[in-house]
This record gives C-alpha cells, sequence and structure tokens, in this order.
C-alpha cells in the first residue's frame, strides 16, 4: 500500500459524512485500490472551505484546497461550478451587477416569477460556472425597446445566458455580454410585453410581411434587423425582397418605406410602371441591340438608365423614311418632358423640342412672371413638347434675371397648324406686348411678352380654334413641378 501523506490528516473533516472514524483508524483499515476510492469529506483548516473527493483524489493533488492555491484560470472552489462555502468568489460577490438580474420579475400585483427556480442562486455558484442561467434585464429602454438611459420603462427581457460568458473579464475592445433584446443589434423580442416586435412598433409594414428566410412571424422579429424577407406592398400589391432595416428606416417607430414599385425603381409584377406599358411612344425608339438584355418591358419609365434609342420619326424627314438618328440619354430623361403616352418625343435632328411643327399636336401656354418695371408680364408662346419648351424658358429667365415664371394657362388642339393661327393672330395687337430692355437680348421668347394672357383675350373675341381644350388643370401639377425642378437645378 502505498504511502499516504501526513499532511492530508489536517484536511480531514470530522463530520458524520466521515462517520466519525478517526483518521488513524481509516489509514489502517484502508486498502489504495479498494476503499480510498470511495468519496470523502475535506475541510481546509485555512480557509474553511468543504468539498468531497476520494482520498486517491486528495494523494494526487500538489496542493489539496484549490482555492488557498489557484490555478491558473483564477480562483476556483474545491466543488465544481459552486462557489466558497462562505461565498468569497460567488457571484454575489464578484460580480453584483450580474447577481442582480437575478432576481425576480413581478407580473402584476399578485404574480411573482422566479426565473431562476431550478438553479442555485448567486450567493451559491462560482463566477466561472458554465452553467446555463436566466437573467432579467432592469436596463431602461425607449418605446422600440432599446436601452436608452433616460427611458421611461425597463426592458425586462429574459435571456438564458452561459454564467463564465457574462462574468468573464473582457478583452480590449470586446463589449461585455448585454440583454439581446434592447441591446443595439439584437434580434430577441422582448419575451416580457413583446414591446420591440415589429407587429406592434411597424404595424404597417407588419402586415406586408410574406415569409422571413428563418420562418418567423411579425410577432418574432423587430424593426431594424437586417434579414431580406418577402413582401407585398398594401398600395400596389407589388411583390419585392428587402432588409427589415430598409423597411423600417432604421428601425424608427410606425416608419415604412415604398415599395420599389411605387418609388419607380423596380418594374411591377404587372408591368404597370414599365416604359413599355407608360410610355409606349418613347419605347418605340428604343435600340434593342445595343441596349442587350435591358428592354422597353424590364425598365421603369423614370429609370436612370443611360439607354440607346433610334429614331423611328417618319413624318419630320423629306422622303417620310425613318430618321435613324442614334444617340444616349438616360430614360427619365427621355419622359419625364412626355405628358401621356401620346406626347411627340422630340428628336434633337429631325424634329428638336424647340421648334414647332404644323403637323403635330400643338399646345398655346401661358406664363406669367413679374419685371420691377412693367410690373406682370405674360408669356404667351405655342409647342408641340410642352414640357421640354417651358423648362427651357424656366431656365433662361432664372438665368437671365433670377426670376421664376408662374404657369396660368394652356389649350392643345390636334391640328398644330390651327394653334399656330392663333399664335400669329394675337400678335397682330402689337399694344398689347410689352418692349422690354435691350439688356435682356438673350432672353428665350422675349419677342412673345404681352401685358396680359392672350388666351383670354382671344377667348374674348372668339378666336379660339375649333376642337382646341383648356388642359390648365390637367396638366397644372406636372408643369408647375417642372418649373420648380428647373430653378432648383439652376440654384445648385
Amino acid at each position: 500500500m502505498p504511502r499516504i501523506p501526513e499532511h492530508l490528516h489536517s484536511f480531514w473533516d470530522h463530520s458524520e459524512d466521515n462517520f466519525s472514524q478517526d483518521w488513524s483508524e481509516r489509514i489502517l483499515a484502508m486498502d489504495y485500490d479498494g476503499p480510498q476510492s470511495a468519496v470523502k469529506s475535506w475541510s481546509c483548516p485555512v480557509c474553511n472551505d468543504f468539498w468531497r473527493t476520494t482520498i486517491r483524489n486528495m494523494i494526487l493533488r500538489g496542493n489539496p484546497c484549490k482555492f488557498c492555491n489557484p490555478s491558473s484560470q483564477g480562483i476556483s472552489s474545491n466543488r465544481r461550478g459552486f462557489c466558497h462555502i462562505l461565498g468569497v468568489d460567488s457571484v454575489e460577490t464578484m460580480n453584483p451587477n450580474i447577481a442582480e438580474k437575478w432576481g425576480t420579475v413581478f407580473l402584476d400585483e399578485c404574480t411573482i416569477l422566479f426565473i431562476n427556480e431550478d438553479h442555485p442562486w448567486p450567493d451559491e455558484i462560482s463566477t466561472g460556472s458554465r452553467k446555463m442561467i436566466n437573467l432579467v434585464c432592469f436596463r431602461s429602454v425607449d418605446d422600440m425597446g432599446r436601452h436608452n438611459p433616460r427611458g421611461g420603462e425597463e426592458c425586462l427581457h429574459i435571456s438564458c445566458q452561459r454564467l463564465n460568458t457574462v462574468t468573464s473579464p473582457m478583452s480590449p475592445g470586446r463589449e461585455p455580454a448585454q440583454c439581446p433584446s434592447c441591446s443595439r443589434g439584437g434580434n430577441a423580442i422582448n419575451n416580457y410585453d413583446a414591446k420591440n416586435a415589429l407587429s406592434v412598433t411597424n404595424p404597417s409594414v407588419a402586415e406586408e410581411l410574406i415569409s422571413h428566410p428563418d420562418g418567423k412571424t411579425v410577432d418574432q422579429v423587430k424593426a431594424g434587423s437586417m434579414k431580406r424577407c418577402e413582401w407585398r406592398c398594401s398600395i400596389c400589391e407589388h411583390e419585392f425582397c428587402a432588409e427589415i432595416n430598409m423597411r423600417t428606416r432604421n428601425g424608427t417607430r410606425n416608419a415604412r418605406t415604398e415599395c420599389p414599385a411605387c418609388e419607380n425603381l423596380e418594374v411591377h409584377i404587372d408591368g404597370r410602371n414599365s416604359l413599355q406599358i407608360r410610355y409606349p411612344n418613347a419605347a418605340l425608339h428604343w435600340d434593342y441591340e445595343r441596349n442587350g438584355d435591358f428592354t422597353p418591358a424590364n425598365v421603369t419609365y423614370g429609370s436612370s438608365y443611360d439607354a440607346h434609342w433610334l429614331c423611328r420619326h417618319t413624318e419630320c424627314t423629306e422622303d417620310m423614311g425613318e430618321c435613324g438618328h442614334s444617340h444616349t440619354q438616360q430614360v427619365y430623361s427621355r419622359t419625364q418632358l412626355l405628358i401621356d403616352e401620346n406626347s411627340h418625343v422630340p428628336c434633337q435632328r429631325c424634329c428638336p423640342g424647340g421648334g414647332y411643327r404644323d403637323f403635330l399636336r400643338g399646345y398655346y401656354y401661358v406664363l406669367e412672371w413679374d419685371h420691377p418695371q412693367h410690373g406682370s408680364i405674360f408669356k404667351n408662346g405655342i409647342t408641340n413638347v410642352p414640357l421640354d419648351r417651358i423648362g427651357r424658358l424656366a431656365r433662361s429667365l432664372h438665368r437671365t434675371l433670377g426670376l421664376t415664371y408662374r404657369f396660368v394657362q394652356i389649350i392643345t388642339n390636334e391640328d398644330g397648324a390651327a394653334i399656330r393661327r392663333l399664335e400669329a393672330r394675337n400678335l397682330r395687337f402689337t399694344s398689347l406686348l410689352v418692349t422690354l430692355d435691350e439688356g435682356v437680348n438673350d432672353l428665350d421668347g422675349r419677342n412673345e411678352m404681352f401685358s396680359r394672357n392672350m388666351l383670354e383675350h382671344a377667348n374674348e373675341r372668339g378666336f379660339i380654334p375649333d376642337g382646341s381644350v383648356d388642359v390648365t388643370e390637367e396638366l397644372r401639377s406636372i408643369i408647375e413641378d417642372e418649373l420648380i425642378r428647373v430653378v432648383a437645378i439652376e440654384e445648385e
């Protein structure tokens, strides 16, 4: 039988656990390969810690008390996962901030939830334990359930975390483990009252969710998540894929971003906002060979794609053949000057936007601006492409005098020659023409400036051509938006 070190006698626990047997009697009666393998009780004469292990284990230990002789990993008790019998290395002593989360949650005045009912309490367990512990978060949160020291309520989310993870010293640059519900970047839904669920914070977005990549519902995800989900727009019924964070404007309460089809960034599933359907007159000039995979059916009418175009006008050439002029232009730039699918699409070679053709639909427009000496001046004119023409006039007036036009009135007629005759008749009333200073010779359209609205003047005398239609209210918002846009660009 191997010799048992005499110093172990001082660690022998004389409690009833060892059946009150004397140390010498045990030594004489023991067989190294037999009874010594039984678990016995021991206590440290220095720190009073108590533990149970075999005599064989105690013989093999270099320093019998693990608390008085800690390992390189730090102080540890003699009972695996449990603290010193006096609690000097317990969670309650070493990490009071964690011990505070060990408590109870008062669900209401009569109901208390003990979240660690089946686990040791913080004064019974060491900080190095690998046990999974339920911890309640008492941090202050905002109305989105996110941590905010000035928040008006407590988080109260209960999370299950490994104890040695939340109590371990943090390495440089590493954040301590925090509540997965109220922490930035956490994806857990608050299990106390679901205050941060998408269905609570952003109901208008929640009702559009079709599917989540992990199969979660709107009650299981929160605003700000980076997960890409499938959505169906409640306005236009378009289906698309997008991050929850994007749809909720970085997790803003009650926020909802428009779907890409509503914003004209993506072709709707039924193609309603495609170039082909919205402006077939512009799609007619699409150069299929040079545009490759892009077609009028898979680009929106407001796309920024710099497309290739091939003019197919025949009405403006001498031999009535296709013009064939090839050029590049962004799709939105080409369509923003078109009023509808019947608008004339100008070509800078055979029919430039600033010119006028009698065989095309004609428009007679009236704009107004304030001259420092002459007061209100009405710019009257004709065009086949009203938005383009009015945009050019607005740009010229702003560059020359720093002033802006106000939209007054516009009529249209299928017979462009009738509109030209109306302009010629109005120009005969020279008494109503305004003579401007020579300093504004560069102002576009300066020779068609009148002291009154000449459409009203012509209507009073019965000069309005038959078949003319007043489209002022129909086009008001479109033309006024164009005037605002042009001025904004000039002021940049």
